[in-house]
């Protein structure tokens, strides 16, 4: 005895399907992205003044060390014509 079932679909039934599995991903999507907006909001807001300079200070000598670095590797790898 054959004890398969089988599931009768129309065509338009796949379509809508993965339309509304397509929809729940980006609301989800959507949604963690508002959550990691704030917690990064509730996180900045915790630092006191000190740390923000600190932070900026750091960001500003870490761009210096890369664009010296860029401009070290230009220069080396420099053709003379």
């Amino acid at each position: 005895m054959n004890t398969t079932l089988t599931a009768v679909r129309s065509p338009g039934s796949t379509i809508g399907v993965r339309r509304r599995a397509r929809l729940v991903h980006e609301r989800i999507a959507i949604r963690a992205g508002v959550a990691l907006v704030a917690w990064g909001r509730r996180n900045d807001a915790h630092l006191t003044h000190e740390a923000v300079q600190h932070a900026r200070r750091n960001a500003i000598a870490g761009s210096a060390l890369r664009d010296a670095t860029y401009n070290g590797i230009a220069t080396a790898t420099r053709q003379s014509f």
